[in-house]
């Protein structure tokens, strides 16, 4: 049967740096024998833009709200867009589809995927990229801060977020659809990228990622420093001007990186260790080489100390104010 590799995300995992490079190398990844889209989501007009990634299966991710809001989404009907897809690649024999909100895929979305593509004649392998649930955390709260759309507490976001980052709970779903034996789950860590992300990605798949080695990628979605990302939160408390906002964060781009300050404190630590203790030991026995378990167990078991989180918060607003009195 061909092969179909379905990237799942998971979020903050390079996924937005993958899709681009995989898009601006298509080329390289065709010696091999890869195919990655590049046309498929412009086959269709969306209702909105709210779950359009830079992947490129964006019909994906609209067709999982299928279920939720038919009138909405009717254009998105399940057995309609994934028949489509499978059109759109017949004369293809291996390929990469990736949206990083498959990583929530409701079980019957997955099946009848499945089924749809059986049908086709395509074996469907997901590929799920995961991180330790500590920098994980953090990475989120910087970006919600950064795009304007949280303005409270680390500790809340954490709270509400614990779900999104129970690993093996959507990787379970995957395997249960598509037998473990064809589920990819890889570390994304940055100490493990030896050259480009997307030969790191090629070769999370047990593929040769070699041509791919010494490219030149586009660097995508950088984040901001947990620092930076306490200036914002406080001005976006005093303040709903999204404009004041943006020109802040450019400002503060435009400053040499500060050094980061440590949100986690040794209970906060503890709290999540503690939260994804049994999550994270299925996860640990079923996947990942030696070496990504012990990357993994390092980072999460690594002593957390109290930061000068307000000094160096303070430290990023002088030098934005400087920079406003300079302009």
């Amino acid at each position: 049967m061909k092969t179909l590799y379905l990237h799942a995300g998971a979020h903050k995992t390079g996924s937005s740096s993958i899709q681009d490079n995989l898009a601006k190398f298509t080329q390289e990844l065709e010696s091999i024998g890869l195919t990655y889209l590049t046309e498929w989501n412009d086959d269709f007009a969306y209702p909105h833009h709210k779950f359009r990634s830079t992947g490129n299966a964006n019909p994906l991710a609209y067709t999982m709200r299928w279920y939720g809001d038919k009138e909405t989404y009717k254009d998105f009907a399940p057995e309609a867009v994934f028949e489509h897809l499978f059109r759109t690649i017949a004369d293809k024999n291996t390929v990469i589809v990736s949206h990083e909100d498959l990583i929530s895929a409701p079980k019957h979305f997955l099946e009848t995927f499945r089924r749809v593509a059986e049908a086709a004649g395509w074996q469907v392998k997901p590929v799920v990229f995961v991180r330790d649930q500590i920098s994980w955390h953090v990475s989120n709260y910087n970006q919600h801060i950064r795009q304007n759309r949280y303005t409270g507490r680390f500790e809340d976001m954490v709270a509400k977020s614990l779900p999104a980052a129970n690993w093996s709970a959507h990787v379970g779903r995957f395997e249960e659809v598509f037998g473990k034996e064809n589920t990819i789950v890889r570390l994304f860590d940055k100490s493990l990228v030896k050259s480009s992300i997307s030969a790191f990605f090629v070769e999370g798949l047990g593929l040769d990622g070699s041509m791919l080695e010494h490219v030149e990628e586009t660097k995508t979605n950088v984040g901001i420093s947990t620092a930076d990302a306490l200036v914002l939160v406080h001005l976006n408390r005093c303040s709903d001007d999204a404009q004041l906002s943006n020109k802040v964060t450019s400002l503060l781009r435009k400053l040499p990186r500060g050094g980061d300050c440590e949100l986690v404190t040794p209970e906060m630590a503890d709290f999540i260790r503690a939260y994804y203790s049994e999550s994270n030991a299925l996860l640990l026995s079923g996947h990942f080489s030696q070496l990504e378990k012990e990357r993994f167990e390092e980072v999460m078991s690594a002593p957390r100390a109290r930061g000068e989180t307000l000094s160096r918060a303070l430290d990023r607003a002088v030098g934005v104010i400087h920079e406003i009195l300079a302009d």
